[in-house]
């Protein structure tokens, strides 16, 4: 930025010692390769504070006035400057995550291309969840630096065992490693493989860490919302028919081609890519123990015929639910998957978020 910004003002034949020059409040100095020097002197700001005055080293004679910006890289601070990233996590193909942490404690592995629980009998683990807690620990950065020795890693908790979360590519380790915990500023001291200096990082870092449960695939039916072109709903007497439309140079979109028992206020209300979005994506709450022999209308009040059908490419069955009644004394639904016969609960906020007039949530 040196070699090509251009001032904004150039002003010959001044006294460097008016414009607070002599001495300058800055200096940054440059050796090239060949031995050459070049220096820029900064000086104080305008009365505007959007340009700074400014010298060339060895010319006396000749004041500039420059974008204040330029002036603030010779303002940063040796830290400012430090690579502070606590791993490198650039470019790496993670294949398994080991997580020892004090309440947390599981090991995660790409089988297949698949993310697996390895520790819980290979259970399948949801991929955008790992891949986001990877980003948040990738973009993690210190904001206190010091250097590490015997006193200092006694002091900030960091001498073994210590809790740790490590990811590997083939028999390469990234590992990051938690030490003492600063209650007050919110933050942890730890180690990283990348850097052998001590850091501080934000407590966040650590609570983004999720417990497995919360990583485990519980979503009922998770297939690509992309896929979907064809929606069918059918409850209480009421039908919906959705197609998908696609047009070259524009966004997907959703056209209702058949509605029946709506009147025209709840008609306004139907959103197929709603109900395609919830659907892919809602996760069942319980798995309860099912009544050999009951009859599901009266015990689960799930009824034969009526139920949600999203379909892909050449009439293929992405996804089938049939909504049942609310679970007595919880703020759940029984759901039914007729593809697997599964029953599950759901939290009512998915059956909410359908918005499907005439299923009423209290």
């Amino acid at each position: 930025r040196l070699s090509s910004e251009k001032y904004v003002r150039k002003l010959d034949d001044v006294n460097q010692e008016d414009f607070g020059l002599v001495p300058p409040q800055s200096k940054i100095m440059i050796t090239g390769a060949d031995g050459a020097q070049y220096g820029i002197l900064f000086g104080p700001e305008n009365p505007s504070g959007e340009t700074a005055y400014a010298a060339i080293s060895g010319n006396t004679a000749v004041v500039y006035t420059v974008q204040v910006s330029l002036k603030t890289h010779s303002l940063k601070k040796l830290f400012d400057w430090r690579d502070k990233r606590v791993l490198n996590l650039e470019g790496m193909d993670i294949d398994r995550i080991e997580v020892k942490l004090k309440e947390k404690k599981y090991s995660l592995a790409k089988i297949s291309g698949e993310w697996k629980a390895v520790s819980q009998n290979n259970l399948a683990v949801r991929a955008d969840k790992v891949e986001a807690m990877i980003a948040q620990v990738k973009g993690a950065e210190a904001k206190y630096m010091e250097e590490a020795n015997t006193v200092s890693l006694s002091k900030r908790s960091l001498l073994p065992p210590l809790q740790h979360v490590s990811f590997y590519s083939g028999k390469t380790e990234n590992r990051i490693s938690f030490g003492k915990k600063d209650e007050k500023a919110l933050t942890y001291f730890v180690r990283g493989t990348y850097n052998s200096d001590i850091m501080e990082i934000p407590e966040s870092v650590y609570t983004v860490i999720p417990a497995l449960d919360s990583l485990l695939e519980k979503r009922a039916v998770p297939f690509a919302q992309e896929k979907a072109v064809r929606l069918k709903v059918s409850y209480s007497g009421r039908q919906i028919l959705a197609l998908k439309k696609t047009a070259k140079g524009k966004p997907d979109s959703w056209e209702v081609k058949e509605l029946k028992g709506f009147n025209a206020e709840e008609k306004k209300r139907i959103s197929p890519s709603s109900i395609i979005y919830y659907l892919s994506s809602f996760e069942y709450k319980d798995k309860p123990a099912l009544k050999p022999g009951a009859d599901e209308r009266s015990e689960y009040g799930i009824i034969a015929g009526d139920g949600i059908e999203v379909y892909g490419e050449n009439k293929e069955a992405l996804a089938m639910l049939q909504l049942g009644r609310q679970v007595e004394g919880k703020e759940e639904f029984y759901v039914k998957l007729p593809l697997t016969g599964v029953i599950y609960t759901v939290e009512k906020n998915f059956i909410q978020g359908l918005n499907l007039p005439g299923i009423e949530v209290k």
